[in-house]
């Protein structure tokens, strides 16, 4: 396990080394649900915010091309209400290529979705949300860092970065 100094992490090293990255997913790969993984991947692999990441729809993926369209966010609005808005600028509106790693994580997760959603007699509809919950809604935009927190607590000793730290470790 790759070991870090700065446990209360400062802000100057938000973002994973790649053996911190492939640590962290595989750990995710191993010890928790599919989606969680997926979720963390495409964080890491595309760079995406985490608002861009919960609204993202299986209709903004196109396998055949192996692009993924940003064109929408979640954000909270009045009492805590759950809200698709547009992204945070002009330029956050955006086509970007995957990788055929992320491609392949995709189809798996799309596939163990929709598996568990007709276990759940949901009907699978082109608007369906790559990340939901339960109840096959949006997910609270605290979700991901709840993960995070187990993880945390998991591997006290690991190098903590936040979620946007992933999109850092995209970067660098």
């Amino acid at each position: 396990i790759p070991v870090s100094n700065d446990k209360e992490n400062d802000g100057l090293e938000n973002f994973f080394e790649r053996d911190e990255l492939q640590y962290f997913l595989s750990y995710f790969e191993k010890n928790s649900e599919y989606k969680r993984y997926t979720f963390f991947f495409l964080a890491s692999y595309t760079g995406l915010r985490k608002g861009e990441l919960l609204a993202l729809t299986w209709r903004d993926i196109d396998f055949k091309n192996s692009t993924l369209t940003i064109n929408k966010t979640l954000a909270t609005g009045k009492n805590g209400k759950k809200l698709i808005q547009t992204p945070k600028t002009k330029t956050s509106n955006r086509t970007i290529s995957i990788d055929p790693d992320t491609l392949q994580v995709l189809k798996n997760w799309r596939t163990t979705q929709s598996e568990n959603l007709k276990l759940l007699d949901y009907i699978p509809s082109v608007h369906q949300l790559v990340f939901s919950d339960i109840e096959n809604e949006l997910l609270a935009p605290r979700t991901p860092q709840n993960w995070l927190d187990v993880f945390y607590n998991h591997n006290k000793t690991f190098k903590r970065i936040t979620i946007h730290g992933l999109r850092h470790t995209h970067a660098s």
